[in-house]
């Protein structure tokens, strides 16, 4: 027993001093040992510098120095550029520089990373843990020359927008060269994935030595895609001379903050009329589309008003989800048929949208020009030759709370290319009424697909819509589509459930045909 345990601790002795222990560099000085984060941006190159002192008295060291590599997701990596190897005489002083060369296609992200310092004599190390932050860099080249200077004025630092909100984005910029330049201002609202908005100013000439102020807009994004409250948003500005960005461009950034209210709606800049320009006399379309970008839940009520054309529309009330909802069950809208009087004057005329919401109210105002008023309905041309037909079944088996397509076919016999309008109307007892125009060329057809939405309140039962062919002023084709509105029946449990009879026949079949080669290979054995 005392001789296994003697000859073990032989062996441990012998292993322990074959094998150095990797412990700090005696007689050596890092300054700094301990960095935190060192911010690069994009296609940029940034240098960091460290004194190394020789402490011994004698000897002469040898150092050899290492950094891990760093890769993002896309396969961007980082490349430093050091010297291998070091020598440091006797009480000696260096300094070692490590520069970091950042890709413009590297990641917005913080990477971990370690630089080794090895005596190439005892193996001892000294290491450096720190992290590399990469900003966005938004000058296509990188940031360059010094003649320009920028200050962000507007927003400030910590400003509170919400989605749909204009932001006012005011810039100084300094020639400070002595040439004059022609200068250009854009600016980036990133969040923690990338770029989500922009805007850019016009090109303003900026003399040698003189300044000049720069204002222009950018509207904070509605989609919640690309959207979250509880991020960190930037907004990044440069200024560049627009003949040369690879000469003179500089770049800064300012924090904006993007909080959602409890109760908002937007109507959205979709909204419009189809077409814009309408005969007296006539049916105008209106698509209202509105966006909740609050943090509640809203039934929501539309009006369209105008006094002068004696319109006065109200929709029915609808639930709109909540800002963070999926699917774009934030989303929603419905569509005016709107009488034009045979009497008015022609011009252009002001429409009110309100969007009525937990006692609140969001406005807009659409423009509608009027015009071949004071000439008979009867002499406006019916002549124009087109067609429509429904390719579809025109009898649908749908389901509450589901969304067919309707596929039309619509051709342009005239002899002059053609706008015309397509639209599923008459469902308002059962589903959201849809419209599209398009442009069909001279003896052309083309393929139109709707949506037609059925409500998840309908009750079950056999309904009708329109399909309708217009070009603005009059109805040119119109086909008769039947609905038969069935209930959502409660969900089968497994897999078994999307499978139609004819699958389940396949299935007992391939079953059966299994269990027939089970027996034969049971009388087998």
């Amino acid at each position: 027993m005392q001789r296994t345990f003697i000859s073990n601790l032989l062996v441990f002795l012998l292993v322990f001093t074959a094998v150095p222990v990797l412990a700090a560099i005696s007689d050596i000085t890092v300054d700094p040992l301990t960095i935190d984060t060192v911010e690069i941006l994009q296609n940029d190159l940034a240098t960091i510098s460290f004194t190394l002192t020789n402490d011994h008295l004698t000897d002469t060291i040898m150092l050899s120095t290492s950094i891990d590599d760093v890769e993002d997701d896309d396969g961007d990596s980082l490349t430093f550029i050091l010297d291998d190897t070091i020598t440091l005489d006797p009480l000696e002083t260096q300094t070692f520089d490590l520069t970091i060369d950042v890709p413009k296609t590297m990641d917005i992200d913080t990477y971990d990373t370690t630089l080794t310092f090895t005596n190439d004599l005892t193996l001892e190390t000294e290491t450096i843990d720190f992290a590399i932050e990469v900003t966005p860099g938004v000058c296509d080249f990188g940031p360059a020359g010094s003649a320009l200077k920028i200050d962000i004025k507007e927003p400030d630092g910590g400003d509170d927008f919400n989605p749909g909100d204009e932001m006012r984005i005011e810039v100084e910029v300094d020639n400070d060269g002595s040439d004059d330049l022609r200068v250009q201002v854009e600016a980036f609202l990133y969040d923690e994935s990338g770029i989500i908005e922009s805007s850019a100013s016009k090109d303003v000439d900026i003399e040698e030595d003189e300044d000049e102020k720069f204002v222009f807009f950018m509207t904070i994004p509605v989609l919640n895609e690309a959207i979250d409250d509880d991020e960190t948003f930037e907004l990044f500005v440069k200024a560049f001379d627009d003949d040369d960005e690879d000469q003179e461009c500089v770049q800064d950034k300012v924090s904006v903050d993007i909080e959602l209210e409890k109760h908002d709606i937007l109507i959205a800049e979709s909204t419009r009329f189809l077409p814009s320009v309408v005969a007296c006399g006539s049916e105008a379309t209106l698509l209202v589309d509105v966006i909740n970008v609050g943090k509640k839940d809203e039934n929501v009520q539309i009006k369209v008003e105008s006094t002068a054309l004696d319109i006065y529309e109200v929709s029915d009330t609808f639930e709109l989800e909540d800002f963070n909802a999926d699917e774009d069950r934030n989303e929603g809208g419905r569509t005016f048929y709107l009488s034009i009087p045979e009497g008015v004057a022609e011009g252009d005329y002001g429409v009110s949208i309100k969007a009525l919401f937990s006692g609140e109210t969001a406005q807009s105002n659409e423009i509608l020009q009027v015009t071949s008023c004071g000439v008979p309905s009867s002499s406006l041309s019916t002549s124009i030759p087109a067609s429509m037909k429904v390719q579809s079944e025109t009898l649908l088996s749908v389901n509450q709370g589901t969304v067919e397509t309707v596929h039309v076919v619509v051709t342009n016999q005239d002899s002059q290319e053609r706008m015309f309008i397509v639209r599923v109307a008459d469902v308002g007892e059962f589903g959201e009424s849809t419209a599209t125009t398009v442009v069909v060329g001279a003896g052309q057809s083309t393929n139109v697909f709707l949506p037609l939405t059925v409500l998840e309140t309908v009750d079950a039962g056999t309904y009708s819509a329109v399909v309708e062919l217009s070009d603005g002023v009059q109805r040119l084709a119109a086909e008769t589509l039947t609905v038969v509105v069935g209930t959502v029946e409660a969900s089968e449990e497994g897999f078994l459930k999307d499978l139609s009879s004819r699958d389940l026949v396949i299935l007992n079949i391939i079953a059966i045909v299994f269990v027939l080669i089970v027996i034969m290979l049971l009388r087998t054995i």
